[in-house]
């Protein structure tokens, strides 16, 4: 007759065999030094787990001296010692990363984050002083309005972002020729789209008039106006 008997640390096997005015028993203990064994890693590794996550918590919530949402519903956080970051709506991507040394941030300690939601300004005060850095991001109507392009003409010497205000949340602009053909395509964050002044090949775009339409997400609303490169 073979059967064993199971509890959570120990796990005998035995072998009983019966013979005429003889009865013997062995039990094998192999497997049960190794499911205790295997139960003390566990319980091990469960604990190192768990003073890890309290760690980790203790030290991110440490780390973090404010947070602000743009018109993008973008997340800017303020950190004791990196700077500030600014992170996708889900919270997940990081879109950018100011510190002092690749940014005019006085100091990497930041004490506090304001935004201008009017005009998309993000005020970020350090333990130095005060930087203002114009966002892309502002915010939105309920519907397309009248559309706002600067600078508008774009002189040859212009070296930066067009922007495109007056829009709905998540709207979408496409920049054409007059003739039809579509040069570039972005989406709103808040009211605010920019645009780099070049097209899907990456080359910047010619001289001319061009054609700025924009859509919201529902297409109920839309918007048209026309933006000039002198160069």
């Amino acid at each position: 007759l073979l059967f064993s008997t199971r509890s959570f640390l120990v796990r005998p096997v035995l072998v009983f065999s019966f013979e005429p005015r003889k009865t013997t028993a062995r039990a094998f203990l192999p497997f049960a030094i190794f499911d205790t064994f295997m139960a003390f890693l566990t319980f091990m590794l469960f604990l190192t787990t768990f003073f890890a996550f309290i760690a980790f918590l203790a030290t991110f919530f440490a780390f973090i001296g404010s947070i602000c949402i743009d018109g993008g519903n973008r997340k800017w956080v303020g950190t004791q010692n990196s700077g500030a970051y600014l992170l996708s709506p889900d919270g997940i991507d990081q879109v950018a990363h100011f510190t002092s040394a690749n940014s005019p941030l006085l100091s990497n300690q930041v004490t506090d984050i304001a935004l201008n939601h009017r005009n998309g300004e993000v005020l970020i005060g350090t333990q130095r002083g005060l930087m203002g850095w114009r966002g892309d991001a502002s915010n939105f109507a309920e519907e397309i309005g009248a559309l706002r392009v600067y600078p508008n003409p774009v002189e040859a010497d212009f070296e930066g972002w067009v922007t495109v205000e007056g829009l709905a949340y998540n709207s979408t602009v496409h920049i054409t020729t007059l003739s039809g053909r579509a040069v570039a395509t972005m989406q709103s964050e808040g009211g605010r789209a920019v645009w780099d002044t070049r097209d899907f090949t990456g080359a910047l775009v010619p001289y001319g008039v061009y054609m700025v339409f924009a859509t919201d997400a529902t297409g109920a609303s839309a918007g048209v106006t026309k933006l000039a490169v002198t160069r």
